[in-house]
């Protein structure tokens, strides 16, 4: 079922096209270091958030160990650096040293990640505009954003648009469906808008996941290797068992 559910969510991935990783890591039961890790990326309809892998640290905590116990994942499952747009971590040296740090070393595959490890390091004042684009003058879209009359154009229709008011009105709880929404007529205002809420403000599910470790792996079951378990447990996706019923050999009675 674990293999099922990890099929379904690397498939989202890749269509999706991009990504975003938060990951941490901590001790176990056993006193072994445990590094999780979950990716973000555009569903259908909205952002989708979903345990991607959790595994054990064999030698101690470096930035570099992070890195390659990362590396060997993302190409069993075909996941390209250049596709993941932003990185949420701890402040921890291990994390953002600007040399031997894990970030440090995902730059050096993608120049362009963009590395977020506190809320409040986010430019809200840049985003004010994907929060209440209805609202907004055209000419106050941040002129760093490329192919700006584009986007000052495609601002000025939805905000012309009926049925963009009552969607974003509908959707506003999820400003993600509504852009997604956005994206599907206006591919370039939709896109840029996207771009600011795929990353992960928190480690947050990181940290919920590593409370799910404590109850499944305990000291009566301390040689447990748990990403199985976990990703049946914390992820959003169900197995797909009528899928899993036809790989099922009939065994012939003797």
């Amino acid at each position: 079922m674990s293999h099922d559910i990890k099929d379904q969510v690397i498939a989202a991935i890749k269509k999706s096209g991009h990504f975003s990783l938060q990951l941490d890591e901590s001790t176990d039961v056993s006193d072994d270091a445990q590094l999780m890790t979950y990716v973000r990326y555009q569903g259908p309809e909205d952002m989708e958030e979903e345990f991607l892998f959790c595994r054990p640290l064999q030698t101690r905590t470096t930035g570099k160990n992070l890195f390659m116990k990362v590396v060997p994942s993302f190409k069993e499952e075909g996941l390209l650096w250049r596709q993941c747009y932003s990185v949420c971590c701890d402040g921890a040296p291990v994390m953002l040293g600007a040399r031997q740090g894990f970030i440090a070393r995902v730059k050096q595959e993608n120049p362009s990640v963009v590395v977020v490890h506190c809320l409040l390091h986010q430019n809200t004042l840049n985003y004010s505009w994907v929060r209440n684009p209805l609202h907004i003058e055209a000419e106050d879209l941040p002129d760093e954003i490329a192919n700006i009359s584009k986007l000052q154009e495609e601002l000025i229709e939805i905000q012309n648009d009926a049925t963009s008011h009552y969607d974003f009105k509908r959707l506003k709880e999820s400003l993600s469906s509504f852009w997604i929404k956005v994206h599907k007529e206006k591919p370039n205002l939709g896109g840029e808008a996207l771009k600011t809420l795929i990353p992960f403000a928190t480690t947050f599910l990181c940290e919920a996941g590593f409370s799910a470790l404590t109850v499944i792996k305990t000291k009566y079951r301390n040689h447990l290797q748990p990403e199985d378990d976990l990703r049946c447990i914390l992820s959003t996706k169900s197995p797909r068992f009528e899928e899993l019923t036809k790989t099922i050999q009939c065994q012939e009675s003797h």
